[in-house]
């Protein structure tokens, strides 16, 4: 499975299992879905620049923010160096203990094929 599609499914997970989201947290919930398309077309940087804007407009503590925040690093992990399947691997471990502990179903991925 690809990183995008990952996240896409993540940030499906979270918004599915949260209620009562700010509009903050559905910017970047739809945001996050939107990674295949923007890989799609290219443009991974500009999902990137759209991403840190929306986390930065505001403090935000909330758990759902922080997992947000994680989903969202998990993301780009990869987008400025050569593709580490190994260590997208172990970012994705930390990722899913996070989202598990929260009450969040994720899916079990065996491998990712890049981003």
């Amino acid at each position: 499975m690809s990183v995008s599609e990952t996240v896409q499914l993540l940030a499906k997970a979270i918004g599915g299992a949260r209620g009562g989201l700010s509009p903050r947290h559905r910017l970047l919930l739809g945001l996050l879905q939107l990674m295949p398309l923007y890989g799609d077309v290219g443009d991974l940087g500009a999902w990137d620049l759209a991403c840190q804007e929306a986390l930065s407009n505001g403090e935000d503590d909330s758990e759902t923010a922080q997992l947000l925040k994680e989903v969202f690093e998990f993301g780009r992990f990869n987008m400025y160096s050569r593709f580490d399947p190994q260590g997208t691997s172990g970012r994705y471990a930390v990722v899913s203990t996070l989202l598990q502990q929260a009450g969040i179903a994720c899916p079990q991925v065996d491998e990712f094929t890049g981003l």
